[in-house]
């Protein structure tokens, strides 16, 4: 090949060369364009989007639960399940009041108002660690027998944890005429859930809805006593073996309640007459009509702890 043609080729390889670095920058251009505009759609999530880290933990570790993230309006934000292992990364709207609910088997549910601050939302996260309450276990005990027509008998109750809203369900013999507890608890009840002293206006619980202290009750009335009367329904997977139940309204913690039965007994009964108690308690929950009530039992779920506890009590006063 002549100079003239080696000449040519070299130029022709500088054109190929700087076409080949043209395409290749118009590629590079449109990558880092397609970047930017995806960095730019994350930006504007996240000033509109706050990532919650949420997880639940007892007074021993971290435990599995589920969740529920209400704004100030009872609007729902989030809800699912919470990982036993690590922080739950939860994206919740950028707001400064949040309501958190945390519940699972054998764990009464948590219910706590998390502010998220201002440094908080400018970094577009925060973190929430549910404190949740094991249910415990009671025993119990009586004092007497039921062998008089008319009786009053001591119940005992000791819990090793927290035992919320002490209920129970009572059936009998034919030697039993009737068994009575007197139900009713005194309390300052309030119907409001709060007062604004400048415009004089009051935040009105529901309908039979009242205040003690901070623990929500529903009460069918309050009678002259200023006393609760709650109608309490037989817990529908104790069937139809039972003839009564009632709730003490008690949420007891590591201690020992006591209360009196009333129990009328026929001329005729004999030492295999006895009367059968089951106690069991009561967990909060968030309903379709956005009030908070304490149940028993939920689509035929028992809700706190996972058991119920049985008592029986024979004529002589033998129990098992």
């Amino acid at each position: 090949m002549d100079k003239k043609g080696i000449s040519t080729l070299v130029i022709w390889i500088i054109v190929i060369g700087i076409i080949f670095v043209v395409i290749i920058s118009l590629i590079l251009g449109l990558i880092v364009a397609i970047q930017k505009g995806k960095t730019k759609d994350a930006i504007n999530f996240n000033e509109t989007n706050l990532k919650l880290y949420l997880k639940a933990e007892d007074s021993e570790k971290q435990v599995k639960s589920n969740y529920m993230i209400l704004d100030k309006n009872n609007t729902l934000l989030s809800k699912g399940n919470l990982s036993e292992e690590t922080f739950t990364e939860i994206r919740i709207p950028k707001i400064n009041e949040t309501r958190i609910f945390c519940w699972d088997d054998n764990y009464y549910i948590s219910i706590k108002n998390h502010t998220i601050s201002e440094i908080e939302l400018n970094l577009n996260a925060s973190r929430f660690i549910c404190d949740m309450q094991k249910s415990g276990n009671i025993s119990i005990k009586h004092e007497g027998n039921i062998a008089k027509k008319e009786n009053i008998i001591p119940i005992m109750i000791q819990t090793d944890k927290s035992f919320k809203r002490l209920s129970f369900a009572v059936s009998w013999t034919t030697g039993i005429l009737n068994v009575n507890y007197d139900s009713g608890f005194q309390c300052s009840w309030l119907n409001y859930s709060n007062y604004n002293q400048e415009t004089k206006h009051y935040a009105w619980l529901p309908e039979k809805h009242y205040l003690c202290g901070d623990e929500l009750f529903i009460c069918d009335e309050i009678n002259p006593k200023n006393e609760c009367i709650q109608k309490e329904e037989i817990p529908s997977r104790f069937g139809v073996g039972m003839d009564k139940a009632f709730t003490t309204g008690k949420s007891l913690n590591n201690e020992t309640y006591s209360f009196n039965l009333n129990i009328n007994t026929v001329d005729t009964a004999n030492l295999e007459d006895y009367i059968q108690l089951i106690f069991y308690d009561k967990d909060l929950r968030y309903m379709d009509d956005k009030s908070t009530v304490y149940l028993n039992e939920l689509n035929g779920e028992n809700l706190g702890n996972q058991r119920d506890f049985p008592y029986r009590i024979y004529l002589n006063g033998t129990s098992f």
